[in-house]
């Protein structure tokens, strides 16, 4: 019906004179144009309104500024031994302050002592090793490596010496020296193949071209008993 007036009136103008046959098809054809991108714009209109709020969502984390700096060097860098102590420590998730995960915890691990935490789920047991590595800061309480305050060292100092072998193997979409110096700056060749010997894979690894074969994260490439071994 839009169409057909606008027709009519073309037809009336160049009857007067007024215009061309083709100036009236150009007018009509970009009116039809812009009317059918309008249309489709406004289609998109409620994807765009999620967009937006998702969006806004995604850059307000980006421009939040955690507690913990990860990156941080700033901090003691004592030799670490590896005594490890909670005292009297309480702690609940930032998503759920009022549930207190651990409460008055008290725990000792000395240097070269095996130390198994049980318990059901949900009790803490994570919450230790999360603490340990500097994840998240106790409520109450104290958290030491060698009789320091785990919030006076170096965060990165902490965690370029140890490591979490978790219960399924992880491994990073690169080489298995990548791989291996995993979380260090810098590594020579002699440190990599010393931890290789240390994790009882040493031979298994000279096996493969150098220590360049790539293996995928579920460990593809690597056999089932060595695919853990390499976080160790």
């Amino acid at each position: 019906m839009n169409f057909a007036i606008a027709y009519a009136f073309g037809l009336w103008l160049i009857k007067n004179g007024w215009s061309t046959p083709f100036t009236v098809f150009q007018v009509i054809e970009a009116l039809n144009m812009a009317s059918y991108s309008m249309m489709t714009a406004a289609s998109y209109f409620p994807e765009y309104i999620r967009a937006r709020i998702s969006a806004g969502v995604m850059f307000t984390m980006m421009r939040r500024r955690p507690k913990i700096d990860n990156m941080s060097h700033q901090g003691e860098k004592p030799d670490i031994k590896g005594d490890i102590s909670l005292r009297n420590v309480y702690f609940s998730y930032p998503a759920r302050r009022r549930a207190l995960v651990l409460q008055g915890m008290n725990l000792t691990a000395k240097h070269g002592q095996t130390v198994a935490l049980v318990g059901a789920s949900g009790c803490g047991k994570s919450t230790v090793i999360q603490l340990v590595e500097r994840f998240y800061d106790a409520l109450c309480g104290i958290v030491s490596i060698d009789n320091y305050d785990i919030r006076d060292l170096s965060i990165r100092h902490i965690r370029e010496r140890m490591a979490l072998v978790g219960q399924e193997p992880t491994l990073f979409n690169m080489t298995i020296r990548e791989n291996i110096m995993y979380g260090l700056d810098r590594c020579s060749k002699e440190e990599i193949e010393y931890a290789a010997s240390l994790a009882n894979i040493h031979d298994f690894i000279v096996s493969l071209p150098e220590t360049q074969t790539d293996i995928d994260q579920s460990g593809g490439g690597v056999t089932a008993p060595y695919a853990d071994v390499p976080s160790c």
